[in-house]
């Protein structure tokens, strides 16, 4: 994963958020594809977390990361109306908001990781912010699929 959390990290986490729970964890990425947004203009892609299991959002990745200053992101879950950042932020401001730092290549880890409930439905608003449009590209919350079990 492309950030500064190991596993071990991430299992302490867990017994904090799911204290007593038997718990398993696999890697994974939720990807957000979006089409050329033109100036001034904002674009919407969707995802929905898997029924079966909870999604722990530790990384976020752009790409092409040249263009991370011209995207404003907001990030919404649509089922139950919370929204993940105050307002639509530059992508290289994501790092102020919910992380420490960036932490090699395009990859910004978040300061604590995040717990995003089994078939929560995402909402990602991708806005230029450049004023002369941006090529299409992707937006990427990276993690670790919780599941529990008996």
């Amino acid at each position: 994963m492309q950030n500064s959390f190991d596993f071990l990290e991430i299992d302490r986490v867990l017994a904090l958020l799911k204290p007593g729970r038997r718990l398993r964890i696999k890697p994974y990425s939720y990807p957000f594809n979006f089409a050329t947004i033109g100036a001034g203009l904002t674009v919407q892609a969707t995802r929905v977390i898997d029924a079966n299991c909870d999604f722990l959002w530790v990384a976020t990745t752009i790409s092409p990361p040249q263009f991370s200053p011209s995207y404003g992101v907001q990030i919404q879950d649509t089922g139950s109306g919370e929204f993940y950042l105050p307002s639509s932020m530059p992508f290289s401001l994501v790092g102020g908001w919910l992380s420490f730092g960036e932490s090699g290549g395009n990859s910004v880890g978040l300061g604590f990781p995040r717990l995003i409930p089994a078939n929560s439905n995402l909402l990602m608003s991708i806005t230029d912010i450049s004023g002369s449009g941006v090529v299409a590209g992707q937006i990427a919350m990276h993690g670790v699929r919780v599941y529990e079990y008996d």
